[in-house]
């Protein structure tokens, strides 16, 4: 399910990927994890997610992010580079510690969607090059509580209601 490598053909530094069933259609899916500002419901590591550009969920919106990387505090800028709903959702988030090219692949499985989460950390500077190992070991473990909670959030009413 979960698939880590250290250094991928693209130059990424760390890749994970990992994937779920979801029992709900994949608009449904869509419309939760294109909402940045509600990412913080679904990712504990980051902390707010605010847009300061572009339309919400749209290629181009822009987001001023607080996350963690450890006990490390970082404001990312996140950038959408694809929304092309409901399938796929790309974006890239720079920080002065960590670059990283992420997104989601959303298909049709069954009565549901099959969700693929995806991370290639492209970059790692100043303290957070001293998280690397212990990213390799926590990051398909968040990525996989991420999802989780995605699914939570998206079959449950209260998910559905405070969309």
């Amino acid at each position: 399910m979960d698939a880590v490598r250290q250094r991928d053909d693209a130059g990424a530094v760390l890749t994970i990927r990992n994937d779920i069933l979801i029992n709900r259609d994949t608009q449904a899916v869509y419309d939760l994890i294109v909402r940045r500002e509600r990412t913080p419901s679904w990712n504990r590591l980051i902390r707010s997610s605010k847009r300061i550009d572009g339309e919400d969920g749209h290629a181009g919106a822009r987001y001023q992010e607080l996350g963690l990387i450890g006990p490390i505090k970082v404001r990312y800028t996140t950038t959408v580079l694809e929304a092309v709903g409901p399938s796929k959702f790309v974006a890239y988030s720079d920080s002065p510690n960590v670059t990283l090219h992420w997104g989601f692949d959303l298909r049709p499985e069954g009565a549901g969607t099959r969700l693929c989460l995806w991370s290639n950390v492209l970059a790692l500077r100043g303290p957070a090059l001293l998280m690397r190992p212990l990213m390799a070991v926590m990051m398909p473990r968040g990525s996989a509580a991420n999802l989780e909670r995605i699914r939570t959030l998206v079959e449950t009413r209260e998910g559905i209601r405070s969309q």
